[in-house]
């Protein structure tokens, strides 16, 4: 519903600038205990400082993008490995890069990564 609701220009974002950390740090709050769990360790590394500020809806941002990057890097990750966060910032643009030492995903899938939810559900299907 949220992704129509994307697509159709229906949902408002209420966007703001907020400290990149901010969001990260919170992020690391939400899945402490999962991450306890699993004994992983969250390391932030980044080349910009910690006073990046990145204009977003605050909320969806850090509820709904990163924590579902998050609970996916947590979910394939083995015990005791690390999920790096780190960003870069040039020409106005911050790069934010995730990586987990998880198993990965299916080729098939990655090669349509950015196809709409539906499509992937349908290919993640035919992978099972």
């Amino acid at each position: 519903k949220k992704m129509k609701a994307i697509e159709d220009q229906k949902m408002v974002f209420e966007k703001k600038p907020y400290l990149l950390i901010d969001c990260v740090n919170k992020i690391t709050e939400i899945f402490h205990e999962k991450l306890l769990e699993k004994k992983l360790t969250i390391n932030i590394k980044n080349s910009a400082d910690d006073l990046t500020v990145i204009f977003v809806d605050q909320i969806y941002f850090t509820n709904q993008v990163l924590a579902n990057i998050i609970s996916n890097a947590i979910k394939f990750s083995d015990i005791g490995c690390q999920i790096d966060i780190g960003w870069t910032v040039s020409f106005n643009q911050v790069v934010l890069t995730i990586k987990d030492h998880g198993v990965g995903m299916p080729d098939v899938v990655l090669k349509n990564i950015f196809m709409k939810i539906t499509l992937i559900q349908e290919l993640v299907h035919l992978v099972k």
